[in-house]
């Protein structure tokens, strides 16, 4: 990437709402999930207010820990139930972890907006990856 990335209005950033209908039934998961849903409203929060990139910084670097934890106990939970896609969610997990840690660093070289990252959170992990693939191992719809 080159350059500093153009900053998006924070009027543009919304908030990530968690619901019930969005857990899987398993309590581990759907906590680390809803986790990710208050992280991510932590970071819109922070570049809202435009707060300094050093609280930005720390937020990303829980954000990434959090995420390699879950995606841990969620592949443990998938490796021990016998799920069928865990090759495949395994491999998804690695692609996101390794795209949340090439961000954290892009940001942290002035290479990256912060709303970018918020995009990221919302788009990647929450929309595609919890509410998507996560859902096709529901325990609450068997």
């Amino acid at each position: 990437m080159g350059g500093l990335a153009e900053e998006e209005p924070a009027s543009a950033l919304t908030e990530l709402r968690w619901r019930p209908s969005f857990e899987t039934g398993h309590p581990i998961i759907d906590r680390q999930h809803s986790a990710l849903f208050d992280i991510g409203n932590r970071l819109i929060n922070a570049v809202r207010s435009q707060t300094g990139r050093i609280e930005i910084e720390l937020l990303l670097d829980e954000l990434v820990a959090h995420i390699t934890e879950h995606f841990a106990t969620e592949e443990e939970v998938l490796a021990r139930t016998g799920f069928p896609l865990s090759r495949r969610h395994k491999e998804i997990h690695r692609e996101l972890l390794e795209r949340s840690r090439e961000l954290r660093s892009w940001y942290r070289a002035g290479q990256l907006a912060a709303s970018e990252l918020v995009g990221f959170i919302a788009d990647d992990v929450i929309a595609n990856h919890i509410l998507k693939e996560d859902m096709k191992f529901a325990l609450k719809d068997r």
